[in-house]
């Protein structure tokens, strides 16, 4: 059920508001959540060293040239699978999973976000509004 809750909370801010109300429960699913988001970064690494595209825009090159650093360093330190896991969490990527499109901007200054445009930003959210994501001109897709 975690995972099911944590895969549809990748797509969905409306679960992680159910989960607020209960401090144990958040905290389990913000786990699952940042489980589940290593996961997808990391299939979207393993699909990028294999030479296959993984995205096009601004974006996606930011993403792309992070994975090749991360590639490099784990080159340069004889390393394996769990050296790149071990720079793919603690390298800061950021990805928010959406349906329509994926957005690399940070989720704490969201600067570029065409979603962000003449809208009104509900209380306590942070980051881009994925309703208004606008991959056809916007910096972060």
């Amino acid at each position: 059920m975690i995972a099911v809750a944590a895969t549809y909370s990748v797509h969905s801010s409306a679960t992680r508001g159910y989960a607020a109300s209960d401090a144990e429960w958040a905290k389990y699913l913000e786990d699952a959540l940042d489980n589940v988001k290593f996961r997808k970064i990391k299939d979207l690494y393993e699909r990028h060293t294999t030479g296959e595209e993984i995205g096009f825009g601004p974006g996606a090159e930011r993403v792309k040239d992070a994975f090749d650093q991360i590639d490099a360093t784990v080159k340069a330190r004889n390393g394996d699978a769990r050296t790149a896991d071990t720079l793919l969490r603690t390298t800061r990527i950021h990805i928010r999973f959406g349906m329509l499109n994926n957005c690399t901007a940070d989720h704490n200054n969201p600067v570029g976000a065409a979603c962000l445009e003449n809208a009104i930003i509900p209380e306590g959210h942070v980051g881009p509004l994925d309703e208004r994501c606008r991959p056809d001109r916007c910096a972060n897709t």
